[in-house]
């Protein structure tokens, strides 16, 4: 049985890992559509997504896009969590 429960935990472990190198930041991802498409409004064209938008997003002016919008990007947005220095009481 605790075998089963370390390959349990191995998978999920190397799942993990591979979900981290797959990681891409919002700007990251629509420099690579607008790479993909030749230009910013050509790629939001082609994800149907406004062009306006799009360029506050690029630019950090907006944040956090919803599920639809991060879905015709072929992205989505998970939660992490870090680790911090805390003092012993």
């Amino acid at each position: 049985m605790p075998a089963v429960l370390w390959n349990h935990s191995q998978d999920w472990h190397d799942q993990a890992h591979r979900r981290a190198e797959e990681a891409v930041t919002l700007k990251e991802r629509i420099e690579e559509l607008v790479e993909q498409h030749g230009s910013l409004r050509a790629a939001a064209r082609v994800i149907e997504i406004d062009a306006g938008y799009l360029c506050r997003l690029a630019n950090g002016e907006k944040v956090r896009p919803g599920k639809d919008f991060l879905r015709k990007m072929g992205i989505r947005s998970v939660l992490t969590y870090e680790r911090i220095e805390t003092k012993k009481p």
